[in-house]
């Protein structure tokens, strides 16, 4: 992921599965890949952006999805992504 503001790099990082220590499951981790990354929203109150990815199996329906936070400083943070079901 590489993030600009006026030509200059404000966050320039290779985000690999291995990171993700929210991931417990070595089955997955060893059989899984990074698949997708977009952007997602810009807060101007904030000053941050927000950039989607998933880690999947391939062909399968197994996978997290995350979001990349960075601020106007380079700070970042990572998050899974947990869907909110309302039948339950």
């Amino acid at each position: 992921f590489k993030i600009t503001e006026d030509n200059k790099a404000v966050f320039d990082k290779v985000i690999t599965k291995e990171e993700l220590n929210q991931i417990k499951d070595k089955d997955f981790m060893a059989k899984s890949i990074l698949y997708g990354a977009w952007f997602e929203s810009y807060d101007k109150d904030k000053l941050e952006v927000k950039l989607s990815f998933n880690i999947i199996v391939p062909d399968t329906d197994w996978g997290y999805s995350f979001i990349l936070t960075v601020d106007k400083s380079g700070k970042s943070r990572i998050e899974e992504q947990v869907e909110k079901n309302d039948d339950f």
